[in-house]
């Protein structure tokens, strides 16, 4: 069996893997308010607007190689506590395919203001920065365009989907043998609906920031100006400074 994702963070953090499931705090008495459905990661719970918005960035992201959510419970040293440490639950822990792992908060850009938020982040940021860990916080200012938001949706339904192994061939071989430029090209050669669900697994990217339309440019490529997650690009080259 394959190692999970949260295994493999408290091995490099030279912790036990310990996992507190939350407890009760919105006021229908459950953290998890609802799941985001991905085909690459599964069924995912997230607990406010912000998160499912996180989560709807990472699952579409090329980058992201495996992605769990509140796995993990991590003793945090500090000096301010008389424990010597206190406990912190990541929102989510991502790896990428460069093998990078990243602890990932979303936080309203309001809370992250305050004191005690500011400390506890510096603590955790520094902790696992020295384990080469990578802590991001994502607010929503880190959420990108509405295009991006509605591009998201329209590939999560088409996702939904999943092809026949036979199926995926025929998209793949029809793509390489008439290389379409534009969504339009796309269009004519696989139909609207099969071009959208093209898209959404990856066999073609595009500036997902930019409203999808006919003439939106089409590469083979990733191109990270375009990806979903820009704030893992972003974070990321802030902590390696």
């Amino acid at each position: 069996m394959a190692q999970s994702l949260a295994a493999r963070l408290a091995e490099m953090l030279g912790q036990e893997l310990r996992h507190n499931p939350r407890r009760l705090v919105t006021r229908s008495g459950f953290r998890k308010r609802g799941f985001h459905n991905s085909w690459r990661f599964g069924r995912l719970p997230w607990e406010s607007a912000i998160e499912r918005q996180m989560l709807a960035r990472l699952c579409q992201s090329w980058l992201t190689a495996q992605l769990e959510v509140q796995p993990i419970a991590l003793q945090i040293p500090c000096t301010t506590d008389e424990r010597g440490y206190f406990t912190y639950e990541p929102d989510a822990i991502a790896l990428d395919r460069r093998e990078q792992m990243y602890v990932v908060e979303a936080k309203s850009f309001e809370d992250l203001q305050t004191d005690d938020v500011q400390r506890k982040h510096r603590d955790i940021r520094i902790w696992l920065q020295s384990r080469s860990v990578t802590f991001i916080e994502v607010t929503e200012r880190d959420l990108g365009t509405s295009a991006l938001t509605e591009n998201l949706r329209l590939l999560r339904r088409a996702g939904r989907q999943l092809p026949l192994t036979r199926q995926l061939d025929g998209t793949r071989a029809l793509i390489l043998r008439h290389q379409p430029a534009t969504f339009e090209d796309l269009t004519t050669v696989l139909g609207r609906s099969r071009a959208v669900h093209a898209l959404a697994h990856g066999h073609l990217t595009f500036n997902i920031h930019q409203v999808l339309g006919p003439s939106t440019a089409l590469d083979t490529q990733p191109n990270e100006a375009n990806d979903a997650a820009l704030f893992i690009y972003a974070r990321s080259a802030v902590s390696a400074v």
